[in-house]
């Protein structure tokens, strides 16, 4: 079983690089769908081989009440932790890493392990569930869903800070138990990012740091751990505490606690450049000062120019030439994200306006050339954070266009088929308009078959904007999606919604975005909705089709199927007339011009599609060059 688990995150390592193909690596556009689609086709099979060693590994132990021998749990815990980084923000299959936890979490407590064995895996919950927190923090339709991993994980580590206690403490024999429980009682106070947090939790949390920094100096700790890094420990404690202050305040600490957090920061900032030696990891200069200026915003000793002035001046500092790698994320990406959502409510200067625009191009650029390497949680909750929080500048690039262009980034296959869903749902759309159909009667523009055609078309480029958000689950492709990530999936259409609605360009599309996976009947689908007298309901049904075309015909964003062959597609558009599929466009398929364009577009449009997404992110790559040395 080992062997076979170990050939799993192999194999799932391999597919995370297989997933984007490197600009540097390709000569043509003409070049980039062919390398993705060797690519998914290797991914294919490797996924194959993960899923045949799962069901023959892991699924078969799910049963309630199977009991798990020792060394199944043992091989079980080491899958565990090869599939997280926790220093890194990163994760491998995070989804699996929690369904492994509770398990063990679980065989644990019914076999009464010892104290040590459940001290290692209620540190291996805490973590697999911060992972989780840190990656459905972005799901903002539910924050539910997030916040049930993070009581998921409180619960573990309120039980990791039982054994703080010296009666406790003096049951631990392994060396290495002592050392996790000390560690989190730093560590599990960052399952708090990502939400606003009530005057107890805020209380709890500072407390619970203060009591870790006051563990260095205890001297009965210092007497049971002489081999614990104490200066690595105390450093840690002032990097969780600048995690906490997350962008522009969002756990709500009032003025007094961010004082309080600000003279932390600082103190931080005087060790370091005290004796740069004394500290057991590396941290970056510029990072540290971004931190300091940051508690220094918030805390009020920097007015929000003043504070922009800084992030200009530190973002000056970041070597555009160089391989982008962990310590370019504070320059690259949280030093821009800052210095937009310090803009929210305000009036924007030309100079801001000037900025905002070349931080959105750099920042898409950073993941673009980072794409197949760092494409951690980190990287993408910064990117999805920026779209969230968007600023439309007329006259500048659209959240349309910078929507396109985050999902050319972050999975092309998905950029692709929002090119492919607009183009088929323009053919369609063209289509019934040379028929005289009377169904967009009820669409504002009916009288105008170009206005319609542009709606449709760019209706269909947004439907699925809320992947945006879920990038860290449509890159799964090492073995079937779980239950729990099949209903997350779900929430891209509200989300995408939500987004497109705050934009003045784009709010026309969100209903086409909100209900795309909706039954023509209304009888199935999701979100569950009477949609039927909507004026965009025409456009929403064709969408729909063009959508489910395009996802069941394409044999390289979906390496779990073969695909089906338009001939296949149009037998289940006949099936579902009336019901999922309106009852007009499975008539339409049967016009002998409409197979032969719909044909056309997917094969040489598809082609097409994809140099098109080479030719967007050179454009970015290009244009963020332009403005990237002299900001």
């Amino acid at each position: 079983m080992r062997e076979e688990l170990e050939n799993y995150v192999k194999n799932t390592e391999k597919i995370r690089m297989l997933t984007s193909a490197k600009l540097k690596d390709i000569a043509a556009a003409d070049d980039y769908g062919v390398v993705l689609q060797d690519n998914y086709l290797l991914i294919g099979r490797l996924a194959a081989e993960n899923r045949e060693i799962l069901s023959k590994c892991f699924y078969p132990y799910l049963s309630p009440d199977t009991v798990l021998d020792d060394d199944i749990i043992e091989s079980f815990g080491e899958l565990e932790d090869s599939l997280q980084d926790s220093l890194k923000i990163d994760h491998l299959d995070p989804f699996m890493h929690a369904k492994l936890s509770g398990l063990i979490l679980e065989q644990l407590e019914k076999k009464g392990a010892s104290a040590d064995e459940m001290v290692v895996q209620l540190d291996r919950e805490v973590t697999a569930c911060y992972f989780l927190v840190f990656i459905t923090k972005k799901i903002y339709s539910r924050p539910d869903i997030s916040e049930y991993y993070r009581q998921r994980g409180l619960k573990a580590g309120r039980k990791l800070l039982e054994y703080l206690a010296p009666e406790n403490f003096d049951t631990l024999r392994d060396n290495d138990s002592r050392h996790i429980v000390i560690v989190n009682s730093r560590y599990m106070t960052v399952l708090y990012e990502g939400r606003k947090l009530t005057r107890e939790e805020r209380e709890w949390l500072l407390d619970a740091l203060k009591k870790s920094l006051e563990l260095a100096e205890d001297p009965y700790y210092l007497r049971e751990m002489p081999g614990y890094d104490w200066k690595l420990h105390i450093e840690r404690i002032y990097y969780y505490l600048a995690l906490i202050l997350d962008h522009n305040n969002e756990a709500g600490f009032d003025p007094d606690e961010l004082k309080i957090m600000c003279r932390w920061m600082k103190e931080l900032d005087e060790m370091w450049h005290a004796d740069r030696k004394w500290f057991s990891t590396k941290i970056d200069e510029n990072m540290l000062h971004f931190w300091v200026l940051r508690s220094q915003y918030l805390s009020g000793e920097l007015t929000g120019r003043e504070y922009r002035n800084e992030l200009l001046n530190l973002y000056e500092l970041r070597n555009v030439r160089s391989e982008k790698d962990w310590d370019d994320l504070a320059l690259f990406l949280w030093v821009p994200t800052d210095y937009i959502l310090s803009l929210k409510n305000e009036r924007l200067s030309e100079r801001d306006k000037y900025y905002i625009e070349r931080f959105y191009l750099n920042t898409l650029d950073f993941a673009h050339q980072s794409s197949g390497s760092i494409l951690n949680s980190d990287l993408l909750d910064c990117l999805a954070k920026q779209m969230y929080e968007f600023l439309e500048i007329p006259g500048g690039r659209g959240f349309e266009s910078m929507g396109l262009g985050y999902l050319a980034a972050v999975h092309t296959p998905t950029y692709v088929h929002s090119i492919m869903v607009g183009q088929i749902a323009r053919c369609i759309a063209g289509h019934l308009l040379r028929k005289g159909t009377n169904i967009f009667d009820s669409f504002g523009d009916s009288e105008n078959p170009q206005q319609i055609l542009s709606f449709v078309y760019n209706a269909g480029l947004c439907h699925d904007f809320g992947k945006m958000m879920l990038a860290d689950i449509i890159t799964v492709y090492g073995r079937n999606l779980l239950e729990e990530e099949h209903e997350l999936l779900k929430e891209h259409s509200e989300l995408g919604a939500s987004m497109l609605e705050k934009h003045a360009s784009t709010a026309k599309y969100a209903n086409v975005a909100r209900y795309h996976h909706m039954w023509y009947d209304g009888s199935n689908g999701y979100p569950k909705a009477d949609i039927s007298s909507l004026p965009e309901k025409a456009v929403i049904d064709i969408v729909a089709c063009a959508d489910s075309l395009d996802a069941a015909t394409d044999r390289v964003g979906r390496s779990y199927s073969k695909g089906k062959t338009f001939e296949e597609f149009c037998e289940e558009l006949k099936a579902g007339a009336g019901t999922r599929y309106a009852p007009y466009l499975a008539e339409l398929f049967e016009g002998d011009d409409v197979r032969e364009d719909i044909e056309y577009l997917m094969q040489q449009g598809r082609r097409d599609s994809y140099s098109r997404a080479y030719q967007n992110i050179r454009d970015f790559t290009e244009q963020s060059i332009l403005y990237g040395e002299n900001l």
